[in-house]
């Protein structure tokens, strides 16, 4: 998978897209299947992307602290994943007075309302 913006169709870009969660899932299942526990999932799963996102030409200054790194969270923007500078958080929020947002170490943690920096 190509880090950053991705050369090409659309179209191209969706299945690289697609196979990366594929793997994730493949990644996944073999951990649950294993009986991994909840902590050690995490703290794998940022060794897993952070590894994953290297192969695909990420520098360490690009890919960063993994537990500061938003990967997706709630959007107003349909037309694309949310991967901004997280400007587009619904207001009001989706969830109970504010939003989730995921993590490159695999944690997703809630913002209030009134909190909108990642």
């Amino acid at each position: 998978m190509t880090f950053g913006l991705a050369p090409g169709a659309v179209p191209d870009h969706l299945d690289e897209l697609e196979e990366r969660v594929r793997r994730w899932s493949q990644w996944l299942g073999e951990k649950i299947r294993s009986q991994t526990s909840d902590q050690e999932l995490v703290s794998a799963f940022a060794g897993y992307e952070h590894d994953d996102l290297g192969r695909g030409g990420a520098t360490e200054k690009e890919i960063g602290d993994p537990a500061a790194r938003v990967l997706i969270y709630d959007s107003t923007n349909l037309a694309r994943n949310a991967h901004d500078a997280v400007t587009t958080l619904p207001n009001p929020p989706r969830h109970a007075g504010g939003n989730y947002i995921g993590y490159a170490d695999g944690s997703a943690r809630f913002k209030r309302r009134t909190s909108v920096a990642p």
